[in-house]
């Protein structure tokens, strides 16, 4: 009796198809955060096949888990870093 949360596979694909015309119709890059997600790369790789074209991840460990897929891959802690360094050098 924990908290648990069921995704809808299909209505998460159907609406990532949606978003990523939306998205190319306006010329922007469609990526997802994955951290609801939580390194689930059967998930993370059914949306990259269905047009998202960047992951963007908090956790080293799940971007590692990642490495296979031929996608783009920003992880928000090294960037969150420079950001705390270009603004301390200020």
């Amino acid at each position: 009796m924990y908290p648990k949360i069921e995704i809808n596979v299909d209505n998460l694909i159907e609406n990532a198809v949606k978003t990523k015309e939306l998205c190319k119709s306006k010329g922007v890059k469609l990526s997802l955060v994955t951290k609801v997600l939580a390194g689930n790369k059967e998930l993370v790789q059914k949306l990259v096949e269905n047009g998202i074209d960047c992951i963007c991840e908090s956790r080293i460990k799940n971007l590692i888990e990642y490495k296979d897929l031929n996608i783009e891959k920003i992880d928000f802690e090294d960037e969150a870093l420079k950001d705390i360094e270009e603004f301390e050098n200020r």
